[in-house]
């Protein structure tokens, strides 16, 4: 087994390879999307103009052309009406002869933002909503676990001087570690004289071995 010794430019190939295993779980909980013809599509809409309308909702259908304009895109905000805060956020795109009518009132320089209250929305748009939401809370507990995964892994590696003690005294790090790394680690070569064992860091450090693993075999299952 040859020699590999810890460097910088290996701390910072794994970092990238621990970010790159991130960004593919992240994958699975990607921001969803509201496609025209679809339920959620046609909540939306009506969604939409009650939102433009909320204030006068007798005008709705009753302006001249001139007070409207169209759009083919528009920036859906649902709103939390008790806490003011945004919920969920997507942008809805059309087709030219489905363009989006609004009063001019709502028109912007490069885009048109409508807020809906989450009590606005209903049947697939509210159920479209309530899934975004607990998407969105997947996903930062993905991006928490890998950071996190970063940190021990990183952090464990600057505690040695090789990758060859680190991995003897924790196997569960040579899944994160760049395989051209583990390659030239198993490389044959000539014995050599066995050195003294470093003092244990994976409990100074209070890393995880199980919560290590157990997000690298869910990266190769994904793979």
């Amino acid at each position: 087994m040859a020699y590999v010794r810890r460097t910088e430019t290996m701390l910072e190939d794994t970092t990238r390879k621990i970010r790159r295993m991130g960004d593919k779980a992240l994958k699975m909980y990607e921001e969803g999307s509201i496609e025209v013809d679809t339920a959620e599509f046609s909540a939306a809409c009506e969604a939409i103009h009650t939102a433009a309308y909320r204030e006068a909702p007798h005008l709705r259908g009753n302006l001249p052309q001139s007070w409207l304009f169209k759009t083919d895109r528009i920036h859906l905000k649902v709103i939390s009406r008790a806490e003011h805060g945004t919920k969920v956020s997507t942008f809805i795109n059309v087709p030219d002869h489905r363009q989006f009518e609004l009063p001019l009132h709502m028109k912007d320089s490069w885009k048109v933002d409508v807020k809906v209250y989450d009590d606005e929305c209903t049947g697939a748009l509210a159920t479209w909503v309530e899934e975004e939401i607990a998407n969105e809370t997947l996903r930062r507990t993905v991006q928490q676990q890998y950071r996190e995964v970063e940190r021990q892994v990183i952090g464990f590696l600057r505690t040695h001087a090789s990758l060859n003690a680190a991995i003897k005294e924790m196997p569960e790090i040579e899944m994160y570690v760049p395989g051209e790394y583990i390659e030239k680690m198993h490389e044959a070569v000539a014995p050599r004289q066995k050195k003294q064992e470093q003092t244990s860091a994976v409990e100074e450090l209070g890393i995880d071995r199980n919560a290590l693993a157990a997000v690298a075999i869910a990266h190769r299952v994904m793979s």
